[in-house]
């Protein structure tokens, strides 16, 4: 599942700081720093795990310049995303994988992926989401014919989206990313919001415009 291109907001707010030394989690991932913050009204510990923040239930969180966020699909979609383990991904083998391999392939170079949406369908109709160390986070989106449809790659938590130059689905010679990105470079720059709802508003019309997008060249 790729960060703010599936679905509804969550906000989060900042309570305080911690702790900032080493300690390990029960699933043997290091955390190296905690700190409260408040979700859904309940004070939750938020961990740093490999260079992300994560929730006490697994949840991404994003640090914004209007507070913290969470990203999930619509409506109660978040209930589909599936998260397994902290254990970081090989990052060298990446360059194993390739278009033609289907999940058990995929499993086969890279192990098994640390989340994984929705998780009501079978395998080659989900998005495999591989977390490494130091931030890296990696987004596999299986196509239900065949394969690998498209790969994108963030290099830490504060990068932004890449395709997978070997694994990036093209239309006339351009992966969705790179069509996306053209089009944000003619628009009108941004402005810097001055509240949540402004920013909520802001991140819905991007997402609306990605998911029509992705539908234009997604594969039936």
């Amino acid at each position: 599942m790729t960060p703010l291109d599936t679905g509804v907001m969550r906000w989060i707010v900042f309570s305080s700081l911690l702790f900032t030394h080493a300690l390990l989690a029960q699933d043997g991932s290091v955390v190296t720093q905690t700190m409260r913050i408040e979700i859904d009204n309940r004070v939750h510990t938020a961990r740093k795990i490999n260079g992300r923040w994560w929730s006490e239930d697994n949840r991404e969180l994003t640090r914004t310049n209007v507070g913290w966020l969470w990203s999930v699909s619509g409506g109660n979609a978040w209930q589909l995303v599936r998260f397994d383990h902290h254990s970081p991904v090989d990052t060298s083998r990446v360059s194993q994988v390739n278009r033609s391999m289907g999940p058990d392939q995929v499993k086969a170079v890279l192990g098994p992926p640390n989340s994984v949406f929705p998780s009501d369908k079978p395998a080659a109709q989900q998005i495999w989401d591989y977390y490494g160390a130091g931030g890296y986070k990696l987004s596999i989106q299986f196509s239900s014919s065949r394969g690998i449809f498209n790969a994108t790659f963030e290099s830490d938590a504060n990068s932004r989206l890449k395709d997978v130059p070997h694994l990036a689905f093209r239309v006339n010679g351009k992966t969705a990313q790179e069509s996306f990105e053209e089009r944000k470079a003619t628009r009108t720059q941004r402005q810097i919001p001055a509240s949540q709802e402004e920013y909520r508003k802001q991140l819905q019309e991007e997402m609306e415009q990605r998911h029509s997008q992705r539908n234009s060249t997604t594969p039936r």
